[in-house]
């Protein structure tokens, strides 16, 4: 004897039977609280805005494009070698880098 295969539930399906099953069977006060956890009903003619033109959300993005810049200017006169590197980032900025920037640095300028 064969029985047709039936697909397993997902689990939105048995939230959504056992949510059912609470509110048709708890008392009012209980399904006010139930309800105010609830998912928010969704709208059918909801528009998604592009998000607004901020600063880039990467900390410390300031000081990276600063050093980028003084390695931009090193690499033009031929400062290749990382402690030099590092060398000339504090020279024009007061506070040197890490290598791990100028690594960073390195394959953003060969990509």
């Amino acid at each position: 004897m064969s029985y047709p295969h039936t697909p397993h539930p997902t689990p939105h399906t048995l939230i959504t039977k056992v949510r059912k099953f609470i509110n048709s069977r708890a008392p009012d006060w209980l399904s006010q609280e139930i309800h105010l956890f609830a998912r928010p009903k969704t709208l059918n003619n909801l528009v998604i805005s592009p998000p607004l033109k901020t600063s880039p959300r990467t900390p410390h993005y300031r000081r990276i494009n600063i050093v980028y810049q003084a390695l931009d200017n090193a690499q033009s006169e031929g400062i290749v070698k990382y402690t030099d590197l590092i060398e000339y980032v504090k020279n024009e900025t007061g506070i040197g880098c890490s290598r791990k920037l100028i690594a960073k640095w390195k394959r953003k300028q060969e990509g």
